[in-house]
């Protein structure tokens, strides 16, 4: 299961309507991995793949990690 930080990159993702292939596209990394972290949420993104995803989406990283959510998750 992922973790709560790519839970919610995952849910803004969803929200702006950005399309995996262009995620991809953006960011560098592939379908398969993105697929499995935003879409079926089976895996955890990365610290180098979540900065990524936030520079392409013009957001600051901080915005997706809350201290309280990752206690309440773990």
């Amino acid at each position: 299961m992922a973790d709560i930080t790519t839970i919610n990159i995952s849910d803004c993702i969803c929200k702006m309507g950005i399309k995996i292939a262009a995620l991809s596209r953006g960011t560098g990394i592939s379908d398969n991995i993105l697929r499995r972290s935003i879409v079926k949420k089976e895996r955890s993104l990365r610290a180098d793949e979540a900065i990524a995803i936030c520079i392409f989406l013009g957001k600051d990283p901080s915005e997706f990690y809350r201290a309280d959510e990752a206690q309440d998750s773990a």
